[in-house]
Parts: C-alpha cells; structure tokens; sequence
C-alpha cells in the first residue's frame, strides 16, 4: 500500500541557537506527516534535533532522519568545493527499492562550479532505485523563474535535462524572500528521479530565516511502522463470556487456544495511536501566524521599516517562547516519569538516556540494515539464516532415552492449583506470545473453571496420558544484531518465541525440580547460574575474597582463567542431558515431559 513520506528542506541560516531548535521543532509537529527526512542547508557543525538522528560532512549541509526510519550514509568519495551528503532510506520489505537522497549547499561567490560529477555520482549509486535531489544551489537560470541567468544555472538546467531529472520547484512560490532592493527568487531547487508520484509545497514560513520551509510528499512502499492499535481489554467481560466447559485434552489445545484468543478479542476497545508530538498550544500558533500575515504585508511594502522591525520582533518572541514551551513539555515528561516509576515506558526512557544506542529501535534499524545489507532475495536469505542459525537435524535416540534412574514418587505427584497460581506469579507479563496467541497478561485473568481445566490438562502430560501439544514444541524465531558487532547477517542473535502456556508448564516442572536438586545438594556449590537466591553479586563476592583480598595466602600469586565456550548450549547433545538427568532420579515423569519436550522440535 501506497505510504505518504515528507521531506523538508530549508536554509536554516544557523541551528545554533536552542530556542531556534525549538522553534523549527514545534513547527514541524504541525505538519500532516511528521517529516521524515529534514535537509538544511548551513547549519553550523554538529546540528542537531530531537527525535532525528543527523548524517552530516561539513558545516555546511546535514540531512537530519527521523528515529522512525533507516537510513545510511552513502560515501560518495568526492572531494568538491561546495558541500553535500547523501543517505540512503532503508524500506521495511526487502524486495522493496531504497530512496535515495542527496542534499547540497554550494556557496554564491565560488566560481566556476559544475554539479554534474555529484549528480552523476549519486546516480550511479541510486541505479533504477528512487532518487530525490535537493539543496541551495544558488545557481540563476530563467527554468526557475530569475530574470537573469548565469553560467552556473545555465549549466544546471542543462545538466537536469540531460540526466532526465523532474524539476518540481514553482517559481511561482519563491523560496527565498528578497528585500528593498533584491526580488524574491528561487535559490532552493528541488530535482526527481523514478518518482512517479511527488508534491512540492511551499510552507512560506521562514522560522526567521530569509528562506522558506519547502515540503516535499512523496507517494511510495512503507518505509516505517504504522502506528498501531492499542487494545483495551474488559476482562470482566472475558470472564463472564467465557463458556468452554469442555476439558482441553478432549477438545485438543489447538482448538482450545483458538476459542480462547478471539473470546478476549471480543471484549477489547481498539484505540488508534498516532505519532507522538510535542503539544504546541494557541499562543505560540498566534505568534506564528501573527508573522506570516506581517510577511505577507511586507512583501507587497518592502520600504516600510516598521513592519519590518515588527517581523523581527515576532520572531525573536516566537523563538523565546518555544524554547520556553519546550522546556515545559520536558518538565511534564519528566513529572509523568517520576510518578510512574514502574512504568515501562519510563524505564525505556532512562534506557535511552543511558545509551541511545541501545534501545529497542535502534535494534530493529540495526537489524534491518542487517537484512538489506544481504546479497541475494528473501528467499535465499531465509535458507541462509535457517542453515546457520538453526538445527535442522535430531539426536539419535539411543539408551539414554529411556529412564535408567530411580523412582520418585514425590516428583511424580499431579500438580496442585497453587502450583500453577505460584508459577503464573513468576512469569513476566511482557513476555511475547508464541504461535499460538496467548500471551502471559491473559492467563491470570481467565475464569476459574478454565483454570482447572488448565491444570488438568497440564497434569495429563506429566502423568503421560496426553502427548505434548505440537504448539508448546514450536518455536517462531526472530533475530537480534549481536552488541559490538559489524552489523551484517553473520552476526545476529536468534531469539525463540515459544508457548507462555507451555511456558507455564516448564516453570512449574523446574520449580519441583530445582526444590529437589537444592535439597539433595546435586548442584555443586560453584554453581550460581540458574539458581534461586543465587546471582552476579555471589561471583563478585567470591572473586573479591579468593583473588583481590584474599584471607588465606595474601601473598601468593593469583590466576583468574575466563572462558566463553562457543554455543555451549547449542552444542550440548539432548542424549548427554538425558543421561544426566536419570542419574539424579528425578522420576519418570519429570523424564518422560523433559524428553517429550526436548524431541521433535519445530521452528
């Protein structure tokens, strides 16, 4: 489906001054589409704006991406007299074509400038893939509405013909906006290429500057995330609607999951979410439009000094006053984080004030550019990931398949409702759900009679009278760029999205297990992963007392050896694990679910 993106170009004159940012920002959050891609031209070094991650070279030019959307920078490796930068837009579909985006400041008193080898450049990188050219070019030619040509427009018209460039710029809307004895002209030009569908528009909003804010929408693949639906569960209506009295190993969990999922559907409120924006309100949307009608009296009075100190006045007010509205909106965040301590979105937010780089969304770009980044078809591509990432062949199934141990009698005991309640309190409610739809926040809130229903169905598998559903063995796989790592399909991190239910099921067998293993002292003492009241700090602790403070023997020689086994647990047999656990005489019904669970896995 077709998906609206807004590029923004402007001759900021300077992006210094924060109460400028401010300005520039809250205007921007006017717009229908929030921009993705903002081109200014002389910014000063190191621009920056919030929620935009900037590609700059020079002082000069600066493409600022919003943190919605890929891109990377393209190196074009050219050495020019005037500035540029070109960044690529990642789409979110592979087989999707790229845009590609160019932006270039060239200054007015250089002399004999040509921009053909740039532009050729660029389009060689782009190919038959979309193209948007924009910048200062400062280059008069009549094609855009001067009155008298020079050499380098002449040259530039000339260059856009031949290349087969779209000009969109209207010189009927000049871009830059002159004064008593200059007219108004169109320095900010605005070329295309394989872009059928393109709207130039000019704000007429200058933000201060002697340039207007020129948006260009263009109409292509989605190249960011739709903003979803939050859905609003009533789980007293689940509960009272709820009327599958049928147990579960007799109707099958399939059939149970299924009826379950789309009961819970049928209570939830559906609320549309929209980009989130910084509020501007009424009184800074007066000074602004208090200007524009100032600048629009001007242009027809150019001699009139008073309005024009007036303009200047506004300005200086509106930019204040948006610093100020900043200011206010980041207290308010800020208020909102400390009375939601506990709040996922206010741990997110210290998370990306800790390390940008290490957010949630920075991993998905990461990961795309991973994936884009891959020579060869989706296809192809799939059958690379599932042969390096992911087995595809089983165990032989020898001895140690079959228990070897003692019987247990208290292992081998049903589960009891507390049982489940205390394992189901464990659980992260953000767990991500696997195939089957039902995520951990649903199974606290189903009726008492699916609850037993549940616990008897869990109990039919430990006691060996059902076989393990398949939805429990099958896993839906994503990825994850590994931390520190060159970002490429070589260096990713598979991460397996099973069952919460059948999660439930394997917290409550590890509880039992772990209770038993504790109280026979089976687990050596150096253990301390996977372990109850057992954790990072017990590891510190012990280093700190036997190599950096040592009591005994403070002065010999110590040696700390560290190694990282490479995919230990994917290297360990199921057989080796199998045997193991029938020498601690777990039971066999302990036995028989792990060996269920460990065999006949899909992904």
């Amino acid at each position: 489906s077709a998906s609206p993106i807004t590029i923004t170009q402007w001759n900021c004159r300077g992006l210094r001054s924060r109460s400028k940012r401010a300005d520039l920002r809250l205007f921007l959050s006017t717009f229908q589409h929030l921009p993705a891609v903002v081109a200014l031209q002389e910014p000063v070094k190191d621009a920056v704006l919030t929620n935009y991650t900037t590609f700059q070279q020079d002082p000069s030019s600066c493409l600022l991406v919003h943190r919605n959307y890929t891109a990377n920078q393209v190196d074009l490796d050219m050495q020019l007299e005037y500035s540029y930068v070109m960044v690529t837009l990642l789409p979110l579909c592979k087989q999707d074509p790229p845009l590609h985006i160019l932006n270039a400041y060239c200054n007015p008193n250089l002399p004999n400038v040509s921009f053909a080898d740039l532009f050729s450049r660029a389009l060689r990188v782009a190919g038959r893939d979309p193209l948007l050219i924009v910048g200062d070019f400062n280059a008069p030619a009549r094609m855009w509405g001067y009155c008298r040509e020079e050499k380098r427009g002449r040259k530039l018209a000339k260059l856009a013909l031949t290349l087969g460039l779209t000009f969109h710029t209207d010189p009927v809307h000049p871009t830059r906006i002159g004064n008593s004895v200059t007219r108004d002209t169109c320095p900010d030009l605005t070329f295309t290429r394989q872009i059928q569908y393109a709207d130039w528009v000019n704000t007429e909003e200058t933000l201060g500057s002697d340039r207007s804010l020129l948006n260009t929408t263009i109409s292509t693949h989605p190249f960011a995330r739709p903003t979803t639906q939050a859905r609003l569960p009533d789980f007293t209506k689940f509960r009272q609607n709820y009327n599958n009295a049928t147990p579960i190993h007799e109707q099958g969990y399939q059939s149970w999951s299924q009826q379950l999922v789309p009961g819970l559907r049928s209570s939830e409120a559906q609320i549309q979410l929209s980009e989130a924006v910084s509020d501007v309100d009424n009184h800074l949307l007066h000074l602004w439009e208090a200007r524009y009608c100032l600048v629009r009296r001007w242009r027809r009075q150019k001699h009139n000094s008073k309005l024009k100190a007036r303009i200047a006045e506004l300005t200086q007010r509106a930019a204040e006053y948006a610093a100020q509205l900043a200011d206010s909106n980041w207290v308010a965040r800020c208020n909102t984080a400390a009375r939601q301590m506990s709040s996922r979105n206010t741990w997110r937010l210290f998370r990306a004030l800790i390390d940008p780089t290490q957010t949630r969304t920075e991993t998905q770009k990461h990961l795309q550019r991973a994936i884009h980044s891959f020579q060869g078809n989706t296809n192809q591509l799939a059958h690379k990931l599932r042969d390096q990432y992911l087995c595809t062949t089983q165990d032989s199934r020898g001895p140690a398949y079959s228990y070897a141990g003692s019987e247990n009698v208290e292992l081998d005991q049903p589960f009891q409702l507390h049982d489940l309640k205390a394992a189901l309190a464990k659980m992260k409610r953000g767990t991500a759900p696997g195939r089957d739809k039902i995520t951990v926040k649903l199974l606290p809130n189903i009726p008492d009679p699916a609850y037993l229903s549940l616990l008897n169905y869990i109990n039919s598998i430990w006691l060996g009278q059902v076989p393990l559903p398949i939805e429990w063995k099958t896993a839906l796989v994503t990825f994850i760029p590994k931390a520190g790592k060159a970002i490429n399909t070589d260096n990713l991190r598979p991460i397996s999205l099973t069952s919460c239910v059948g999660k439930l099921m394997e917290t409550m067998a590890r509880d039992r297990l772990s209770e038993f293993m504790e109280s026979k002292h089976l687990l050596a003492d150096t253990m301390f992963g996977f372990r109850s009241h057992r954790s990072a700090q017990d590891v510190l602790l012990q280093l700190n007392r036997a190599v950096l403070d040592p009591v005994e023997c403070p002065h010999n020689d110590k040696v700390v050896l560290a190694l990282d086994l490479k995919g230990a647990f994917d290297n360990v047999t199921h057989e080796i694990i199998l045997t193991h656990l029938s020498q601690t005489n777990c039971g066999r019904n302990a036995f028989q679910y792990i060996r269920q669970f460990l065999t006949d896995r899909q992904s």
